[in-house]
């Protein structure tokens, strides 16, 4: 698992009119990286379905998506995340929702409200929600920090991480710490951690 495997068939820009962002771009990166960090406008637990692969091999590594978004979500969403934040010290609700993810497989909007719940119980998703300090705009960026045990690559660019994103004309830049974008990979994580304080 390395992020380096990959530095062939990394572009340096992806834009969805010519493909998929996520199929070509993240969901490679996930599957080579232990942590992801994630900073968006809007987040969508659908965003669970177009991922799901990378998802799956985060939590095969042990490691840990670490999100940061606005407050505009929906009820349904904001409800999971809660749902999922009780699980960690409630094991009767823990159980509940390993059952739901059961019995609820054939119904796939049900299905990822309890997935997300699930990886937020696990501690392999934390969510936090950023306000604007000015009170009158929304935390709007859209960063992506992808890290394995020694390289991280970072994507800044457009894209939410949502369903609707997918379908959206975006773009993204790429940038890679073990060549010239070392500075740039450095100067995002940063503003991430920033972010998240």
């Amino acid at each position: 698992m390395s992020l380096k495997d990959l530095d062939s068939s990394i572009n340096l820009i992806y834009d969805n009119s010519k493909g998929s962002i996520e199929k070509e771009l993240f969901i490679p990166l996930m599957q080579n990286a232990k942590n992801y960090y994630r900073g968006v406008g809007f987040f969508s637990s659908s965003w669970l379905k177009v991922a799901l692969n990378g998802i799956e091999d985060i939590v095969k590594n042990n490691g840990k998506i670490y999100l940061i978004t606005s407050p505009k979500i929906t009820s349904k969403d904001y409800d999971a995340i809660m749902r999922g934040n009780d699980a960690q010290q409630d094991e009767v609700l823990y159980n509940i929702i390993v059952e739901e993810m059961k019995s609820f497989s054939d119904d796939e909007s049900k299905y990822v409200l309890s997935f997300l719940s699930w990886l937020i119980a696990n501690d392999y998703v934390e969510i936090k929600f950023a306000i604007c300090k000015n009170g009158v705009g929304m935390y709007h960026d859209k960063l992506a920090i992808f890290e394995d045990d020694e390289n991280i690559v970072c994507v800044h660019g457009s894209i939410n991480a949502s369903l609707n994103a997918t379908f959206n004309g975006e773009a993204v830049s790429v940038f890679k710490d073990w060549g010239v974008g070392k500075e740039y990979c450095n100067i995002h994580k940063n503003r991430f951690f920033v972010e998240n304080e």
